[in-house]
């Protein structure tokens, strides 16, 4: 069964034994997911944040011991800034998490949807802290996701780049230390800081 998701549905981006995998799978990932990242199980290369509830614990390095990486479980409280390993941490939440907390649809539980609020404070306490977000998304019974909820993702999508599309200064380079000056005194109310990630 794993052969033939991994095989007919196109590219393979992620594949996530929810719970870990205690069967070697090694040689059907190589053959089928090369360019995917894997999630729990003998082959993990990412790691569950350890909460459902929309937020990375900080700091939150992205490096463990390969041993408790080894294990197919390990969380973002394995991170250890001197690890010998590379496994980000993923930051799980259910869309509909206002006053409750449900993966899957149901009618009338449009109430529970989060607002922008409670988006953009997960979106700081996920991405924020260096995590990948996986906001949830899950269909009705004819298949396709919720009017009320695609609105919900736009709006989401809107404030961030509202707050996020247009920096005031930004600079890029090599080296310990970046500096920005202003010709006169600014408020600022985000500073973004990105590191290149690539080569370790």
């Amino acid at each position: 069964q794993l052969t033939e998701v991994l095989s007919r549905y196109g590219t393979i981006r992620e594949v996530w034994f929810d719970g870990n995998c205690n069967i070697s799978v090694s040689d059907i990932l190589a053959k089928y997911a090369t360019d995917a990242v894997i999630f729990q199980g003998k082959s993990a290369n990412i790691r569950w944040v350890g909460n459902e509830d929309g937020y990375a614990p900080c700091p939150n390095w992205y490096t463990l011991k390969s041993s408790d990486l080894a294990t197919g479980v390990a969380t973002a409280l394995h991170s250890d800034p001197y690890g010998d390993a590379y496994a980000p941490v993923e930051v799980d939440v259910p869309l509909l998490k206002n006053k409750g907390h449900k993966w899957f649809w149901a009618p009338n539980t449009d109430h529970l949807l989060m607002d922008v609020g409670q988006f953009m404070t997960t979106y700081y306490k996920s991405v924020g802290r260096g995590g990948v977000l996986l906001l949830n998304s899950t269909p009705d019974t004819t298949g396709l996701i919720p009017a009320s909820h695609v609105a919900r993702y736009k709006m989401f999508g809107e404030e961030i780049k509202k707050r996020f599309s247009k920096p005031i200064k930004q600079t890029s380079g090599k080296g310990e230390s970046q500096e920005i000056t202003f010709k006169k005194p600014v408020t600022l109310n985000h500073v973004i800081l990105q590191e290149e990630l690539s080569k370790g």
